[in-house]
């Protein structure tokens, strides 16, 4: 994994907190060939606890979700496959 510096450590900190702002406020952050970052809402939903076999209702809510681009994808996909060939050598 590769080292980062303290300032691209900043920089990624103030990119963090300003997609945080935005979305928090409703919008959508779309950083160009790379993705987007918004709050999409869940319904609310009945779901099962796995350990007791319990129903559990689960109330709505706001989660923040990530879509990347396509050459996001495609490059994270060659960068596990490349990582994942280096292991079984």
């Amino acid at each position: 994994m590769a080292e980062i510096t303290k300032e691209e450590r900043e920089v990624l900190k103030e990119a963090a907190n300003i997609i945080m702002r935005e979305v928090s406020e409703g919008g959508k952050v779309i950083i160009r060939d790379f993705g987007i970052f918004q709050y999409k809402g869940r319904k609310a939903r009945t779901a099962r606890n796995p350990k007791t076999g319990e129903s559990v209702d689960v109330p709505a809510k706001q989660v923040l979700t990530f879509k990347a681009n396509k050459n996001t994808e495609r490059q994270t996909l060659t960068a596990q496959q490349s990582y994942f060939s280096i292991i079984t050598l």
